[in-house]
């Protein structure tokens, strides 16, 4: 199913509830449900303390769609999604499941298949980021996910 959510995506910080996912499974949730008015729910404290490179990424992310393209998943264990506005595809990707996972991602699927990705993943802890540039190879990319984590990017 594809369309239009009220969802307010971008936890980072734990003002109200303890988080079991990561932050890089935050990160995707903009790319992965559409919304027409994107608000995130976190403060401006807790925002202005993320790295530049996440920051410009949640400044990037359009809130209206040319192209979306289901990648990989299985329901109730993970999901990623390419979306394309003007010449940029937005990847977006969450494991719902309490193991690590390594995905390969098909990349053919997508009109003019990209030749890089920059993906932005959780770090060590998974309550920090870190960014990763991927060549495509065979129009194939290899994403890893932490435990109930995620990735987001660019493919260009």
């Amino acid at each position: 199913a594809v369309g239009p959510v009220d969802y307010t995506p971008c936890g980072f910080s734990d003002h109200t509830y303890p988080h079991l996912t990561t932050y890089g499974f935050e990160l995707a949730l903009p790319v992965l449900f559409e919304s027409g008015i994107m608000h995130y729910m976190d403060t401006p404290e807790a925002t202005s303390q993320l790295p530049g490179d996440v920051v410009d990424f949640l400044k990037k992310i359009p809130v209206v769609w040319e192209d979306t393209r289901y990648l990989a998943g299985y329901p109730g264990k993970e999901v990623v999604i390419a979306r394309k506005k003007g010449d940029r595809w937005y990847i977006g990707g969450i494991n719902g499941e309490n193991v690590r996972k390594e995905i390969t991602l098909d990349l053919s699927l997508l009109a003019g298949v990209p030749d890089s990705a920059t993906i932005i993943g959780d770090g060590a802890t998974g309550r920090d980021f870190r960014s990763t540039a991927l060549p495509v190879v065979d129009h194939r990319i290899t994403v890893q996910m932490h435990p109930f984590g995620g990735i987001a990017g660019y493919l260009y």
